[in-house]
């Protein structure tokens, strides 16, 4: 069964659709890209996202992506050990461990406004954290802690949200 029912199914795919106008569009008004480069972007993306979408079963589990995750971010430090690569894997490795933990468990069906306003409360912390760990630049081992609770903090506010209720 997938994760996200289908009644709503061309509402998420509108949202998604305006969110992808206005960054392009962005990018074009600010003049830091070419048309042609936000085209190949928007391609490869729904490229990327089916690719995805595959992986995961078709939506059914989303633990696969975030393993996929995983691996890239393992993938990147051999690229080079840098802010950005720790803070890619910590995100991963703290969502897919989120995932395996608390949301594949116990999936959210948010039944009161509470639960909701809850979870926005813990994403908006997860966002606090997220910018606290580039603002500060701390050690390393702390970067990819910081972001290893943000990125479970994303895939568990749901769930988190409910319990906090």
């Amino acid at each position: 069964m997938p994760i996200l029912d289908r009644e709503a199914r061309r509402t998420r795919l509108g949202v998604a659709g305006v969110v992808v106008a206005l960054v392009t569009l962005s990018r074009l008004v600010l003049g830091v890209h070419y048309a042609v480069d936000v085209v190949v972007g928007v391609g490869l993306g729904l490229a990327v996202l089916a690719a995805l979408y595959w992986l995961s079963g078709g939506g059914t589990d989303p633990g696969r992506v975030l393993l996929f995750a995983v691996a890239a971010g393992i993938l990147g430090l051999f690229l080079g050990v840098t802010l950005d690569s720790v803070t890619a894997l910590g995100g991963a490795v703290g969502g897919w461990f989120a995932w395996r933990t608390v949301a594949e468990m116990t999936p959210a069906h948010p039944s009161s406004r509470h639960a909701v306003v809850a979870g926005f409360v813990v994403l908006g912390a997860t966002a606090g954290l997220s910018v606290a760990v580039y603002a500060l630049t701390p050690w390393l081992g702390l970067a990819f802690l910081g972001a290893a609770v943000a990125g479970g903090g994303v895939v568990g506010a749901p769930v988190l949200g409910e319990r906090l209720v």
